[in-house]
């Protein structure tokens, strides 16, 4: 009763009738708890578990984020923007929660080291409102010799220090100083969209259009779509990786569209733009 408990009767599986079962028995049981369901890595059991009444947040993992036959980097980053914006834009509309994405592992470093933290905002900005990270070390609490790839030879103490978990604190912080719950994935308002799926550059806005954020995984500029923003506009660069940020800006903003560059130096970066 005092704490934030959320049920989950399914766990890195396909799609259960049994969850179901279980689902509808803990609703009957409590009227206080939010229940989800935690799918393996695929789409097409969210989308079945989504009209079910006891289900209160759409749970999808998008990763995988272990497993002894990883995806791809380019197959992990399609998914989190993919599959997020599929169930968001499903009936009856539910809250999205990427459960499980690219943890960060030996093997994930060697791959792409900043997907954990770009999975976050490829997932938040297409959809989702909230994101889980995952590190090795921690979900396998240090336990060692493990046949699988990203089963790290790290100790729990050696994970939480990983330079992932503050980055995600600084996506935490990022978006938790905006009203991100009025941002709506707006992906057509890229100009310049990249082909390749981990320079994906989500962007989302509010619908007044007073607000806007965008994320820019490896991309030098981003030319974003002007017809529904201000005239004036403010903008600002986050850092994902740092935590750093520049100076607000202000311009106008006249034409059709208007590119932004990213600030030198930056692996990735993320940009807030409000009305000026």
């Amino acid at each position: 009763m005092g704490n934030f408990v959320i049920y989950s009767p399914s766990f890195d599986s396909p799609y259960m009738e049994l969850a179901n079962i279980v689902g509808n028995t803990i609703r009957e049981s409590t009227s206080m708890h939010l229940i989800t369901q935690h799918p393996g890595t695929g789409l097409s059991a969210s989308v079945k578990y989504r009209p079910q009444a006891y289900l209160d947040i759409s749970g999808e993992q998008t990763g995988a984020g272990w497993g002894g036959n990883p995806i791809s980097a380019d197959i992990a980053a399609r998914n989190a923007v993919e599959w997020s914006l599929a169930l968001y834009r499903l009936q009856p509309v539910k809250p999205v929660v990427n459960l499980e994405s690219r943890y960060d592992s030996d093997f994930g470093e060697k791959q792409l080291a900043r997907m954990p933290r770009s999975c976050g905002y490829w997932s938040l900005l297409s959809g989702c409102v909230g994101y889980t990270y995952g590190c090795a070390g921690i979900w396998n609490w240090g336990v060692k010799g493990g046949n699988d790839p990203q089963e790290s030879q790290w100790d729990w103490r050696e994970g939480m220090n990983k330079e992932s978990s503050v980055q995600i604190m600084h996506l935490s912080t990022f978006l938790n100083g905006l009203k991100w719950w009025l941002l709506e994935p707006r992906p057509e308002y890229v100009m310049n969209q990249s082909k390749e799926p981990t320079k994906y550059m989500p962007i989302a806005t509010t619908d007044r259009g007073d607000l806007l954020v965008a994320y820019l995984p490896d991309n030098d500029s981003i030319q974003i779509s002007s017809i529904r923003l201000p005239s004036t506009i403010e903008f600002q660069w986050l850092d994902p990786k740092t935590g750093g940020r520049t100076p607000a800006s202000k311009m106008k903003n006249a034409g059709a569209s208007f590119t932004l560059s990213r600030p030198q130096g930056w692996e990735d970066a993320f940009l807030v733009i409000r009305k000026g």
